[in-house]
């Protein structure tokens, strides 16, 4: 006979993620580490599993369980049939859990790349079946079409990383499927409630490093230009991805212009991502030879630090990197948070970029320079989005105003460089902070 004084035990909390395999050196593998590892250490969790992108399988040292998100022959993580596969786990714990089954899933990925989850509504109906509350951390850096939101409505409690991509999110939300979508889901949609939860900085890993200790600025650029770049050079550094989306080419430009414009401060562009992209037609080198760069003299390469595309880099590298600069210069067309942005800003280190998307947000009350934008490009393969494009004269003279300007002014590389300093390094952009937000809102704080 059960005695109804008797409490039953509380189901173990298990959380299976789907994103960026935290082994790797990408931005939403960066994001990753930082998250997973507070939630191992807060004890909340009795296993955390990852379906990691871009796992291989290897052994390691992780305190979590990875398994790969693709099958030999289905080499992209978003075909329908590996995202099958993870619905399989997370429905039937295939990954070997232990009995009681996932009690929570986070997905950070780009909405429109999981729209095969929501085919027949089968996401839903797994976590309703499974009593699974379902998350998704998601980026935006162009409008949304309105069927890129369905995996917004799918899923408990979609979190954006910015109010930028809250609001093109609700507008997505509000704007009806084509057929054969019902009018009863669109419904659903827009009552969908969409968060913001920021991303934050590793403050003891991005700071400024002082005169006479290992990878402070004059010695970081000896080191990593072997005496091409002086101590009285302008020197400019974007880490992106060799992308499209990036325009790193708009880099050369305004590097360029400023050259042109003022010879005598010796503008230099580092640029920390591969020279070529042979999958989107892209060879920087060749862009860099016809603006009349001189390579390892205006403009330098990485391709060194990066094997297939990933970077070979920790951090302690990385943030040298930020320290050489006088400038960390984003042309892109679009970002959905930008992590070398406030990387280094909390580096005390100037930021630049065009005033959109999230950049706009994360440069706003004069944290950095902001460029105008003047027209838009459409990028082949990418959903015929019009992308603002960053003016290049604007962001040349600004540069060259802001480097004119002396420290203690108003508009001065310093001046950007403290204020954008302060707000990384606050408690807003904390990591610690925002692993607690997502516990209490996991419900396991």
């Amino acid at each position: 006979m059960n005695n109804p004084s008797v409490t039953p035990p509380l189901r173990p909390f298990k959380l299976l993620c789907l994103c960026d395999s935290p082994d790797l050196q990408t931005g939403f593998a960066r994001v990753a580490q930082n998250l997973l590892s507070r939630w191992h250490k807060s004890g909340a969790f009795e296993q955390i599993w990852v379906w990691g992108i871009g796992y291989n399988g290897f052994p390691h040292m992780l305190p979590y369980y990875l398994c790969p998100a693709v099958l030999l022959d289905f080499p992209h993580w978003h075909q329908p049939v590996n995202l099958a596969r993870f619905l399989s786990a997370l429905e039937n714990d295939h990954v070997g859990a232990t009995p009681g089954g996932f009690t929570h899933v986070w997905i950070m990925q780009d909405t429109f790349a999981l729209t095969p989850l929501t085919e027949d509504g089968r996401l839903r109906t797994v976590c309703r079946d499974m009593g699974i509350k379902s998350f998704l951390y998601f980026p935006v850096d162009a409008p949304l079409d309105p069927e890129w939101t369905r995996i917004i409505a799918e899923v408990d409690h979609p979190f954006a990383y910015c109010e930028y991509g809250r609001q093109a999110a609700i507008s997505g939300l509000s704007q009806s499927l084509p057929p054969p979508y019902p009018p009863s889901g669109n419904t659903r949609r827009r009552n969908a409630k969409v968060s913001v939860l920021p991303h934050g900085v590793e403050a003891a890993c991005y700071r400024k490093i002082p005169a006479g200790e290992e990878g402070h600025k004059d010695e970081a650029r000896t080191v990593m230009f072997a005496g091409n770049v002086g101590t009285d050079d302008f020197l400019l550094v974007n880490v992106s991805q060799n992308q499209k989306r990036k325009a790193l080419w708009h880099s050369l430009e305004v590097v360029a212009a400023i050259r042109a414009l003022r010879p005598d401060l010796n503008a230099k562009l580092y640029i920390h991502a591969p020279s070529t992209n042979k999958d989107e037609g892209l060879d920087l080198r060749q862009a860099a030879s016809q603006l009349g760069l001189t390579q390892d003299r205006a403009v330098f390469f990485s391709d060194k630090n990066f094997n297939r595309g990933h970077a070979l880099l920790d951090e302690r590298q990385l943030n040298a990197i930020y320290n050489a600069a006088d400038v960390l210069l984003s042309t892109s067309f679009g970002e959905g948070w930008g992590l070398p942005l406030t990387e280094a800003m909390a580096a005390g280190t100037a930021v630049a970029g065009p005033r959109h998307t999230s950049i706009g947000e994360l440069l706003a009350d004069e944290r950095g320079i902001l460029f105008d934008t003047s027209g838009h490009e459409m990028i082949v393969w990418d959903n015929s989005r019009l992308r603002p494009r960053t003016d290049i004269l604007d962001a040349a003279h600004k540069l060259i105003a802001a480097r004119d300007t002396p420290a203690g002014q108003f508009g001065s590389l310093a001046g950007y460089a403290a204020r954008g300093q302060a707000w990384a390094r606050s408690e807003f952009l904390s990591w610690d902070r925002i692993a607690q937000e997502w516990l209490a809102a996991f419900g396991v704080r």
